[in-house]
């Protein structure tokens, strides 16, 4: 159970950015926050997060881990400044589109997807330089901007975090948890 809190305060306070994304000023915010967040042996999700972990489980079959990691995620998001400013300079047909061509099935798998692209963006980036080199190799990213970001890997990084943060954002938008 500390393990799992570890784990995502971790994860949570190395995200940063703008537009949205969590600084690392939040941090300690947001570990006083999973302090409150537990997981019981059980498998249920105690503290402020838990009917918002609830309702994602029931929307789709993911782990109590997952949802409460989105919940945890979703409620930042909520009081952020940045991503409200994000969310009302979304174009209210594109997210209304979006609504609409998914089910909440796979708007809550999309946000599964993407907070494990988010933690895996931790993982790749350990090694900033080897991460360029895998990303260029992948097609990932656009040829005029590989030498830039091989001198810059640290921009690469907070523009995929930015990218990711921008669907995950949109998925909520669209299922209405933002």
């Amino acid at each position: 159970m500390k393990l799992v809190t570890f784990c995502l305060a971790l994860f949570l306070c190395n995200v940063n950015g703008q537009f949205g994304m969590l600084n690392r000023n939040d941090g300690a915010k947001v570990e006083d926050n999973l302090q409150e967040a537990s997981i019981g042996v059980d498998g249920t999700v105690d503290a402020k997060y838990e009917s918002l972990a609830r309702e994602l489980q029931s929307a789709a079959p993911i782990s109590a881990e997952d949802a409460l990691h989105i919940a945890i995620l979703l409620e930042e998001a909520k009081i952020d400044a940045e991503t409200a400013v994000l969310l009302s300079q979304m174009p209210k047909e594109a997210v209304q589109e979006l609504k609409a061509s998914s089910t909440p099935i796979e708007i809550v798998n999309g946000l599964k997807a993407n907070l494990h692209e988010l933690k895996a963006v931790e993982i790749l980036f350990s090694n900033p330089e080897r991460a360029v080199i895998e990303m260029e190799k992948e097609g990932l990213i656009e040829k005029k901007r590989v030498d830039f970001y091989k001198k810059n890997p640290s921009v690469l990084k907070d523009d995929t975090n930015k990218a990711i943060y921008f669907a995950f954002v949109s998925l909520a938008a669209a299922g209405g948890y933002l």
